[in-house]
């Protein structure tokens, strides 16, 4: 099957030489989005905690898009620029008030600062629709 690339309307358009996300057959590969990947994104995208929901209400937006929700991720990595036992519990608590029962496997990493440095957190995802 091929790749089909794939732009959402809530989201911006890539500056880059990468899509929104990939779909191939079942298979939905989201890029790594951040709170500033809105359309309309806020002057000051906030702290860890906002930054984290505006992320996975992003990805949540993607996934009703393309027919499903947070229960199609099949697993999550996490790139954050603050480390340490706050950081992870703020996530993790974040991410289980957005996704509801939903679980995927998650990998969470600790890098010193993403392209845009006021962004604490960037997110990519892997869903898997149709099983």
């Amino acid at each position: 099957m091929p790749n089909e690339k794939r732009t959402y309307a809530h989201l911006n358009q890539p500056r880059g030489s990468y899509s929104s996300a990939i779909r191939n057959g079942n298979w939905l590969f989201i890029a790594g989005t951040t709170a500033g990947a809105g359309v309309t994104p806020p002057q000051d995208p906030g702290d860890l905690v906002q930054q984290a929901e505006t992320v996975f209400r992003h990805i949540g937006g993607i996934l009703e898009k393309e027919g499903g929700g947070y229960q199609h991720l099949v697993t999550v990595t996490v790139f954050l620029t603050e480390g340490g036992r706050d950081a992870y519990n703020t996530v993790n608590e974040t991410r289980a008030r957005v996704f509801g029962d939903a679980r995927p496997a998650s990998t969470m990493v600790v890098v010193r600062e993403l392209a845009r440095p006021e962004l604490k957190i960037e997110v990519n995802a892997i869903a898997l629709f149709g099983q």
